[in-house]
């Protein structure tokens, strides 16, 4: 009977090995699952950075278009000045790059109401490169950092009028805190480009 008993132990001890193998495999299949769906809610509702507004009051992004113009035939080079400025001394610094190793610094996000198309996005969708470039930061304060930048390379507006806004997160403030401004408000109107520069281009 003592053998007995001593083999049932031993018997019993892979038993057990099987059953926590069998609920550790069951714990990874659930934790994989739910990983995959949250990462399918996150890419079926993406965040839209247009509908983003400033986190902070004392720093601040103005938008300007430079010679102070408003109006604009259709395919003409926009040109922006984005001036980042902070009224609290040295609380705040600006991400001070202008380039990226994938093509064009997708960091700040262009909006124009009513909306138009990305005329790049088909292009940046389905082609793979590593990003990220050199650049360094920049204390912010009352006088103006500045970045320039074309509309034209983020939207593909047509003949109309438009209200032109701009959200960053550039501007970072406590270590490992990253803000968003929002600034512009800015008037664009788009007037049609002559006939004879249009059958040009066609």
């Amino acid at each position: 009977m003592r053998h007995w008993r001593g083999l049932d132990k031993l018997l019993a001890i892979p038993l057990q090995a099987a059953k926590r193998t069998r609920n550790m495999t069951v714990r990874l299949l659930a934790s994989i699952i739910l990983l995959l769906a949250g990462c399918s809610l996150a890419s079926a509702r993406p965040a839209d950075p247009c509908s983003l507004t400033s986190t902070v009051t004392d720093a601040k992004l103005t938008v300007s278009i430079p010679d102070g113009r408003t109006s604009f035939r259709e395919g003409e080079v926009i040109p922006l000045v984005l001036s980042f400025t902070a009224t609290a001394e040295r609380r705040y610094r600006a991400m001070a790059r202008n380039y990226d190793r994938s093509g064009r610094l997708d960091l700040d996000a262009y909006c124009l109401e009513p909306e138009v198309r990305d005329p790049l996005a088909d292009y940046f969708s389905t082609t793979f490169s590593m990003g990220g470039g050199l650049g360094g930061e920049q204390q912010l304060s009352e006088k103006p950092f500045t970045a320039a930048a074309e509309l034209n390379e983020w939207r593909q507006p047509g003949p109309g009028h438009y209200r032109l806004y701009v959200v960053s997160p550039r501007v970072s403030g406590e270590p490992g805190s990253l803000n968003s401004l929002r600034g512009g408000g800015v008037s664009v109107v788009l007037r049609s480009a002559p006939r004879s520069q249009r059958s040009s281009t066609c």
